[in-house]
């Protein structure tokens, strides 16, 4: 559907994509931690209790009708409430009720979201919010927690529209997740460009992955993926996270930073994971893979990022190994936090995630003319002893971005720090997960017809890889025997190929 206003033209595409077919929902609870915390925390489980939420969608055009609700009568949807800002008809969209039922329906993981207030896109964009064509105005205020944005679209006004949007995320504290189209020219993702939004694809990787190209280009998205089957679904999922990381934070006082848009960011990228992308990878220029971004949506790491608590900079005492903290940085201020790797331990993984808003602002003078600062924030990884940094060990310097991203493996025993520095003041959400487990130790070796076997002391929980070869010599001589994720420790390993090879050197690495 095209929508004329004034003299620009805003092309509206719905994400078009397959339904999930019935009876799969529960794998996708899996694949993204939720099955496990549910099972860890019963009752107590967080699923977006009073969160309240805006879903913008772009009109089904059938003829001379057209669609915009969720369908009302959606057995998924019994007990919600539907606030229609834009007056469009009350017959369903079947693509907003299918983004519906990843975000809030009865099987959503935020089936506890009940009040969703639904735009039309083309509305949404004018007088019925953003006020694109009338500089008199401001953005309307969100009063809603979340805005769901499962649409893609392209406009000559490009700029002012991602200014304003990044504008009222500051000014109302809302978070807005946008999704990537599944296919075509990465421009028409409009809203895709937006700094202080998250930015979603899918885990497949079919999206339009790539590089901004206006309002400074070369920022990557997305930002983070989800596991449905099109890029609409995956914006939902991510929404109904933000969803519960919101109840959470709301119902301990001590949280309360955390519900702030860059904080919730932090948050879901952080505990993001990479294991199902071997390819993944980030630079020092470049914080997130130009196809996956942070890696795949998992709330179970989210939560325990969120409730390991706020922990400030601190120049004489450690953090712990997970957590989080809403700081300030300057031009003069350099922020350090501390932690240590206990001795017998090794740190599997830590994901740090540095997120902060672009600055929208106004000169005095007739109307709202959006002008735009970012700051450029840095983050750096050191060892460290006695709380002094030692060895520069790995750093996120992007010029562009307004995330900055570090992911290491296998750290040894001691300590180390994260470093947070500036150009410019503003405000930032660090956000960091670390997972130590005991380094793997052999406890039995042996032969079992002629097959290797061994038995392996480990942390349970973690992915394992089983490598093999034989030239000690050769760095790049190592073959992968297996990659798995033991229950139960010790873990019984044997290798049936052994009876092929002569003689074979053998190492388990936890991953």
């Amino acid at each position: 559907m095209n929508y004329k206003s004034g003299s620009a033209v805003i092309a509206l595409v719905c994400l078009v994509a397959g339904f999930r077919p019935a009876g799969v929902d529960a794998s996708y609870k899996d694949d993204i931690g939720f099955t496990r915390l549910a099972a860890e925390l019963g009752p107590g489980v967080p699923t977006g209790t009073n969160i309240t939420v805006t879903q913008v969608e772009s009109p089904i055009v059938v003829s001379t009708n057209y669609f915009v609700m969720p369908e009302p009568s959606e057995p998924a949807f019994a007990g919600k409430s539907f606030e229609n800002r834009s007056g469009a008809p009350t017959n369903g969209s079947w693509h907003a009720t299918e983004v519906g039922r990843n975000l809030y329906g009865a099987n959503s993981i935020a089936s506890s979201i009940n009040l969703i207030s639904v735009y039309d896109a083309n509305h949404w964009l004018t007088n019925g919010y953003l006020h694109r064509y009338d500089t008199s105005f401001e953005p309307d205020v969100e009063t809603n927690r979340i805005q769901n944005h499962s649409w893609v679209g392209d406009s000559s006004a490009r700029i002012d529209i991602i200014r304003r949007l990044d504008y009222a995320i500051v000014r109302d504290g809302f978070t807005a997740v946008v999704a990537l189209h599944n296919i075509g020219a990465f421009p028409q993702d409009l809203l895709a460009h937006s700094y202080n939004a998250i930015v979603v694809g899918k885990t497949s990787g079919e999206h339009n992955a790539g590089l901004t190209v206006f309002d400074e280009p070369g920022r990557i998205k997305p930002d983070i993926v989800a596991p449905l089957s099109g890029t609409s679904y995956s914006a939902g999922l991510i929404s109904a996270a933000a969803a519960l990381m919101m109840q959470t934070a709301d119902d301990n006082p001590s949280l309360t930073n955390a519900t702030r848009p860059e904080c919730i960011k932090a948050l879901l990228m952080a505990g993001a994971t990479k294991t199902e992308f071997p390819g993944w990878d980030r630079t020092t220029a470049r914080p997130l893979d130009d196809v996956y971004g942070a890696g795949e949506l998992n709330v179970y790491n989210s939560y325990y990022i969120l409730t390991g608590g706020e922990q400030p900079a601190d120049e004489s005492n450690t953090v712990s190994l997970t957590g989080w903290h809403y700081g300030s940085a300057s031009g003069s201020v350099t922020s350090r936090y501390f932690f240590a790797v206990p001795p017998t331990n090794v740190m599997v993984r830590i994901s740090a995630m540095l997120t902060w808003n672009r600055n929208i602002y106004d000169l005095p003078s007739a109307g709202f003319n959006p002008l735009a600062s970012l700051a450029d924030l840095s983050l750096k990884f050191y060892s460290a002893s006695n709380f002094v940094p030692i060895m520069l060990l790995d750093e996120s310097t992007s010029a562009v971005d307004n995330v900055e991203h570090i992911y290491q493996q296998n750290l040894q025993p001691g300590q180390y720090a994260l470093e947070v520095a500036g150009d410019s003041a503003t405000n930032y959400c660090l956000a960091w997960f670390g997972q130590a487990g005991t380094t793997p130790g052999i406890a039995s070796v042996g032969l079992t017809n002629g097959q290797f076997t061994c038995s392996v002391d480990l942390t349970t929980g973690y992915d394992y890889i089983v490598e093999a070869t034989t030239n000690l010599l050769d760095t790049n001589g190592w073959s992968v025997l297996e990659t798995n994720t033991p229950g139960v420790s010790p873990y019984y390993y044997v290798d049936t190929d052994s009876t092929n090879v002569p003689f074979r050197f053998y190492r388990f690495t936890v991953h």
